[in-house]
C-alpha cells in the first residue's frame, strides 16, 4: 500500500504548492502524515467505487464498516472492455439507482437457509437479512471466512484479510442467526421447513487425472502455514491464481520454488494490469516459471514432464482464453525435481448435497464455487443479488 507516499513527501519538502499522495493510502496513514505536514492530502479512487461512503464512514471513526477496496482491478478491467464498471466487493456499482442495485424491504418475509460461510454465503445471507427476511447462515466449521481464509494467508494480501473482517463484523452486526460447528444435512431440510435454501459450500482442491496427483502437497495446507520441515526447494503444479500465490508466498519466505504449468504464458486473473503485477511479483521473487510443460507424472520429490516443441509466450494482442495446449510436445521427457511438490491444478464445486435437496424437490439455488470455481467477484455478485431477489 502506498507505494507513491515517500514521494509525495519528498516533493512536499520542495514546493510550496499543496501536496496530494495517492495511491492505496488507508486513512489512519493519511491522518499521520497529514497531521506531521508531511503531505496536505491524501486522493481515493478505487476505494470510492468499492464504499461511496467511504469518507462519512472516515469521519465518524466507523474504519470496522468501511468496505475494503481489493485493489484487484476488476473495474480498470471492465472499463478496458468498454462495458459498466464493475466492483468485485460492491455489486451495487453502475446499478444503484435500479432494482438490481438496491435492496428493498420485503412485504413478506421468508425464513432462508444459507448453507457455507464463505464470500458467496455471507453476501446472501447480508442481502436477504437487510431485505427483511429470517436468515439462517449455517458453517461446517469453527469460523466465517471459506476460502478467504487462506486467501489473505501471504503476507502481501492485507487488502483480501481486511475485507474478511469486513463481511464477518457485517454478517455479526445484522439479523442473522449465525450456526458454526453445523453440518446442513436432508434432516436439517426436512425439520426446520425454510422457505429457501441457498447453498454457497464451496469448492475444494481438485486432484487432477494425472499419475501421482494424490501424493502432492494441498496448497491450501501450505498457506495455512502447513509446511514441510525439512523442504527447501518446492514445485507448484499450476499457473493460475493459486498457484501463483503459493509460489510467491513460499519464495518470500526463502524457498526455491519452480513452477509448472502447460499453459503458454501464466494470466490467472484475465485483466492485463494484474496480470503483469503478477508475473512483474514472480519475477522479482526469483520464481523460476516453466511454461508450455504437460505434466505426465507427479511424485513426492519430482514431476514428469513433457514441453512444448515452440515454448512461445502468449501474444498480449490475443484472448487470453482458451489457451493453446495443443502441442506439439517433445516426445522425450523433463524431470523436474524438488523437496516436495504441491498441485495447484484447480478448485471442485462441493455441492453434493444441494444436488440430493434439489432432486427431492427442496427450494435450492447453488451460487459461489459451489456452483462453478471463479473469482471472488462472482462469488460476492451471486450472493448479493440471490439475497436481493428473495
Amino acid at each position: 500500500r502506498a507505494p507513491y507516499l515517500n514521494n509525495a513527501i519528498q516533493i512536499k519538502k520542495v514546493l510550496k504548492i499543496p501536496v496530494v499522495a495517492v495511491c492505496g493510502i488507508r486513512p489512519d496513514v493519511a491522518d499521520e502524515m497529514i497531521e506531521a505536514g508531511s503531505i496536505d492530502f491524501a486522493a481515493l479512487g478505487r476505494q470510492s467505487l468499492a464504499d461511496p461512503d467511504y469518507p462519512e464512514k472516515v469521519l465518524e471513526g466507523r474504519l470496522e464498516d468501511m468496505r475494503q477496496c481489493l485493489r484487484c482491478n476488476e473495474c480498470i478491467g471492465s472499463a478496458g472492455k468498454d462495458i459498466n464498471l464493475s466492483c468485485a466487493v460492491n455489486p451495487s456499482l453502475g446499478l444503484d439507482y435500479t432494482e438490481m442495485g438496491t435492496l428493498t424491504k420485503t412485504d413478506s418475509p421468508k425464513r432462508v437457509a444459507v448453507v457455507g460461510g464463505g464470500p458467496a454465503g455471507m453476501s446472501a445471507a447480508i442481502a436477504a437479512a437487510q431485505c427483511g427476511h429470517c436468515v439462517v447462515l449455517f458453517e461446517q466449521s469453527s469460523r466465517l471466512g471459506g476460502l478467504l481464509y487462506y486467501v489473505g494467508k501471504p503476507a502481501f494480501k492485507e487488502d483480501y484479510r481486511r475485507y474478511t473482517e469486513y463481511l464477518i463484523h457485517t454478517v455479526k452486526s445484522a439479523p442473522i442467526e449465525i450456526r458454526l460447528n453445523t453440518e446442513f444435512t436432508e434432516k436439517t431440510a426436512e425439520q426446520e421447513n425454510f422457505d429457501k435454501i441457498i447453498a454457497a459450500t464451496g469448492s475444494q482442491v481438485l486432484v487432477p487425472q494425472i499419475e501421482g496427483a494424490e501424493t502432492a502437497l494441498n496448497p491450501l495446507a501450505i498457506l495455512d502455514g502447513d509446511i514441510p520441515e525439512q523442504a527447501k526447494r518446492f514445485i507448484v503444479c499450476g499457473a493460475g491464481l493459486v498457484g501463483c500465490e503459493v509460489s510467491m508466498h513460499l519464495a518470500e519466505k526463502g524457498y526455491h520454488v519452480t513452477m509448472i504449468d502447460v499453459v503458454p504464458d501464466s494470466h490467472p486473473a484475465k485483466l492485463y494490469a494484474t496480470d503483469w503485477s503478477v508475473n512483474a511479483k514472480l519475477a522479482e521473487d526469483g520464481v523460476e516459471v516453466q511454461l508450455g510443460n504437460k505434466i505426465l507424472k507427479i511424485a513426492e520429490n519430482h514431476v514428469v514432464c513433457q514441453q512444448r516443441v515452440d515454448k512461445l509466450p502468449h501474444d498480449p494482442r490475443t484472448p487470453l482464453l482458451p489457451p493453446d495446449i495443443s502441442g506439439p510436445y517433445q516426445n522425450e521427457t523433463t524431470v523436474y525435481e524438488a523437496d516436495a511438490v504441491i498441485c495447484a491444478l484447480g478448485l471442485r464445486p462441493v455441492n453434493q448435497m444441494a444436488c440430493k435437496l434439489l432432486e427431492q424437490g427442496y427450494p435450492v439455488e447453488v451460487i459461489g464455487d459451489a456452483y462453478a470455481p471463479r473469482k471472488i467477484i462472482d462469488a460476492v455478485h451471486e450472493g448479493f443479488h440471490t439475497g436481493r431477489r428473495l
